[in-house]
């Protein structure tokens, strides 16, 4: 007798995926087996957050099955922890998130917690696993890693990130388990009208630039608005993150080293929101250019520095532009170049979450070596988060 498992599976995603099909039926068991019918979905979004000087952006990536969700795997983990089944399931191609069907066969017997995960394979994402090798092994010990920056030996700056590590955006993990799921032997167990809520496990940072401060005072002449942020060589780096995530949304290291770092290179300059995101506004009326980078949820408030986010600012400045050396002293560029501005970023955000960063440009920038972490005192930042769906805003001058 051939037995089916059943899932539906409901989507709530944020942004955009592409289909991969996969045949529900591999790894089959070959001792007593059941069938199961699941709801999968996605999980609600509220919007929210304060609203600061610079009003909240409205705009996010859109979420739907076909456009976010590449990959599914169910894992059936029993109560010692161990993956007693996982199957591969193919991807739904509906331009939409609500709940879909699946059918799988010859599912183990057992009582168990279904634990699905969405893009453990995709970009952005380095899994030590596959769905065909994880049978038997404890659920605690998959993890999916972000990937390192490729050369990042030749971009880091050698006096002061010779020992860290610069890590690629991370990729829409979205994750959802539930106790119960039990397989009972020649019978179909029906899971669909409570469907698994498919969430976001990884984060949203989004910076967003004022960079129009002048000052003519004698000895601190700063003309920031002559800062070219379309020029491709501008980049961001995210200091103090984590760098991997379990099956249940866990971020590792716990403590977040200052060696590791997101990179990424090229801000967006139109207010224009691209035609993967809802319609709504992405840059305040002051602001000129802003930047989406997905990373793992962090960051921290209050007396914990050694938790919160560090914002390092490469921007392109042009020749006679007035910055600032290591020493605080004024130099005239005589070659255009990289400029730096860096600042600690008093918020936290949690999966799912976008953490709005309104950084203004208000002193000149440094030339030469990229300031150390921890290295503060010329940034402001503000931050308010959206889960996308809720964005918590922070200022940062710097």
């Amino acid at each position: 007798m051939k037995r089916v498992f059943v899932i539906l599976a409901a989507v709530a995603l944020l942004s955009g995926v592409t289909s991969c099909n996969r045949n529900a039926d591999e790894g089959a068991a070959t001792g007593a087996t059941g069938n199961v019918t699941i709801s999968f979905g996605f999980d609600g979004e509220a919007n929210g957050g304060e609203t600061r000087a610079y009003a909240v952006s409205t705009s996010k990536p859109a979420t739907s099955w076909s456009g976010n969700i590449k990959s599914l795997m169910l894992l059936f983990v029993d109560a010692s922890g161990t993956i007693v089944d996982a199957r591969s399931i193919a991807t739904p191609a509906a331009a939409d998130t609500t709940a879909k069907t699946f059918t799988m066969t010859n599912v183990a017997a057992g009582n168990y917690t279904g634990c699905l995960i969405a893009n453990f394979d995709q970009g952005g994402v380095s899994p030590n696993f596959t769905a065909s090798s994880v049978k038997g092994l404890k659920a605690g010990a998959l993890l999916m890693n972000l990937v390192p920056v490729q050369n990042w030996s030749a971009i880091r700056d050698t006096t002061t990130e010779a020992s860290s590590t610069a890590y690629s955006e991370a990729g829409e993990i979205f994750l959802a388990s539930r106790a119960g799921v039990n397989v009972v032997a020649n019978t179909n167990q029906d899971y669909t009208s409570t469907p698994f809520h498919l969430k976001r496990a990884v984060s949203m940072f989004r910076l967003r630039i004022n960079k129009n401060f002048t000052s003519t005072t004698a000895g601190n002449v700063t003309d920031n608005s002559k800062i070219d942020l379309a020029n491709a060589a501008c980049a961001l780096r995210i200091r103090r993150t984590g760098v991997g995530l379990d099956y249940m949304g866990v971020v590792s290291p716990a403590a977040p080293l200052s060696t590791n770092l997101m990179y990424a290179t090229g801000l967006n300059t139109s207010s224009t929101p691209p035609a993967n995101y809802t319609p709504g506004t992405l840059l305040d009326a002051q602001q000129q250019a802003w930047k989406d980078l997905r990373i793992l949820p962090g960051g921290a408030t209050g007396a914990n520095n050694s938790s919160k986010f560090d914002v390092l600012l490469s921007l392109w400045a042009p020749v006679d532009y007035w910055a600032r050396n290591a020493n605080g002293v004024a130099v005239k560029l005589t070659t255009a170049g990289l400029v730096h501005w860096n600042g600690i970023v008093e918020g936290a955000v949690v999966a799912n979450g976008i953490l709005e960063v309104n950084v203004e440009l208000r002193s000149p920038g440094i030339t030469g070596a990229t300031p150390p972490t921890g290295n503060y005192g010329n940034l402001n930042i503000a931050v308010d988060v959206l889960p996308w769906g809720n964005v918590t805003q922070t200022d940062l001058p710097v």
